[in-house]
């Protein structure tokens, strides 16, 4: 090949890239969102040590607490309070304030019993 022929399949490689982005085959696309789904520990946290409930909350230092044993039993970093903030957050939980609900909490979970 001569070097103007890799320059042209250069430039267009870049155009198409830029025009279309990456398009990984199905397959791929499967592949990453099985593992990624398996690496998950937060939402196995939630489903092995939480009750989802509309109308539930739970003190946010016990919900850290939990999710910390959680992770050390596993070998998984806990992150620190914001990460798991975020994680609550993303998850679709909402923070809140109340002194008839014992102060701070999170709402939509709650520990188990």
């Amino acid at each position: 090949m001569n070097m103007r022929v890799i320059l042209q399949w250069i430039v267009e490689g870049a155009a198409a890239y830029e025009n279309e982005g990456l398009k990984p085959p199905v397959i791929v696309q499967e592949a990453t969102n099985t593992y990624f789904e398996s690496e998950d520990y937060f939402n196995d946290w939630v489903k092995a040590c939480c009750e989802l409930e509309a109308n539930a909350y739970e003190n946010p230092t016990n919900l850290f607490n939990s999710f910390k044993t959680f992770a050390e039993e596993i070998n998984e970093p806990t992150g620190t309070n914001r990460e798991f903030r975020y994680r609550l957050e993303k998850a679709g939980f909402t923070r809140g304030s109340s002194s008839a609900k014992g102060g701070r909490y999170w709402q939509g979970l709650k520990l188990r019993s």
